[in-house]
């Protein structure tokens, strides 16, 4: 941190992903020029699903985790948030050390048919029919796969990590996530991303603007 610290306050520029970063680095003293721009995902892609999620109450809703099984992404509180959910469904698409320990986890707690573990699989086609996204996440740089559910309508709920209150998600201390889930399940509301992202001319542009 002390490095960081040193090297940004003699940057003649600094470039950032998020707004929330921009102000951090406000705060550490900075007085260089701060541009922020946004890690790019190609939201086109995700802005055109059509979702078919659940009608129902909870019975029969899925609950969509995205990440590497890993400490900072803590999968294993994703557990611990289906077990209070009763009737839904979760679905980790991921992979990492942790996977020995969630599929004894999973066992151990006879939660095999609530707990789907497909390994890294392409969110988008998960994304047309689960009802929420749960992140559970320590920190977060960024959070691409948040900005990919906002965008395709579905809603997220989160501790506040990375760019996940700029982005539309809803945003709670990490032991309340179960009952915000419960609470955004039930309710039936539709995700929005929030953030205005450039097109991939936009982001070339600006990122030779900030060099």
């Amino acid at each position: 941190m002390a490095m960081a610290r040193f090297v940004l306050r003699r940057a003649d520029s600094v470039r950032v992903v998020s707004e929330k970063i921009k102000q951090q680095v406000e705060r550490a003293g900075v007085t260089a020029p701060i541009r922020v721009l946004p890690i790019y995902i190609d939201v086109s892609r995700f802005n055109n699903i059509v979702r078919h999620p659940s009608k129902s109450d909870l019975l029969g809703k899925t609950i969509l985790w995205v990440g590497r099984f890993e400490d900072e992404k803590d999968p294993l509180l994703a557990l611990e948030v289906i077990k209070k959910v009763p009737g839904a469904k979760l679905i980790m698409l991921g992979a990492g050390s942790l996977q020995g320990r969630l599929q004894a986890e999973v066992a151990r707690f006879n939660l095999a048919k609530d707990v789907e573990l497909p390994g890294w699989q392409d969110p988008a086609a998960y994304l047309a029919q689960v009802d929420v996204v749960l992140c559970t996440s320590r920190h977060e740089s960024y959070g691409a796969s948040i900005i990919e559910a906002l965008a395709a309508g579905v809603p997220v709920v989160a501790p506040d990590v990375g760019v996940a209150r700029e982005a539309g998600a809803e945003i709670v201390e990490r032991s309340n996530l179960a009952q915000k889930v419960i609470e955004v399940l039930t309710s039936g509301q539709r995700g929005e991303l929030k953030l205005q992202l450039p097109s991939a001319q936009e982001w070339a542009k600006q990122w030779k603007e900030t060099l």
